[in-house]
């Protein structure tokens, strides 16, 4: 598993960074598209709170839709600042985006 070998990588010490381009396989179906997006993105999200620092951030992408939303209020509530970026050189038909999100918050 992938995220238990940078937790040992890390040792004891915390991440100031996490950045996810995980994509599922595509099928052109988009709602399974973005429920596979959607589940990748939450991995992620859930791996950077076990290893960021107070001010560190996450990068993860993720598809347009309402799986995608669902995910961004997700991350939004866990973060102090979350913001969308799509990258200049995405195709414009691309659906991807990717959120941003700094400093995140203990659980209570």
């Amino acid at each position: 598993d992938i995220a238990l070998d940078v937790k040992a990588a890390l040792g004891q010490r915390p991440a100031n960074l996490v950045i996810s381009d995980l994509a599922p396989n595509i099928t052109g179906v988009s709602s399974i598209d973005q429920a596979g997006c959607a589940l990748l993105a939450r991995a992620a999200h859930d791996f950077a709170l076990s290893v960021l620092t107070t001010q560190g951030t996450l990068v993860v992408k993720l598809f347009e839709g309402v799986e995608g939303q669902t995910v961004r209020q997700e991350v939004a509530h866990r973060f102090a600042r979350c913001v969308v970026r799509k990258p200049d050189a995405s195709r414009s038909g691309s659906r991807e985006f990717y959120l941003v999100a700094r400093g995140p918050r203990p659980l209570g």
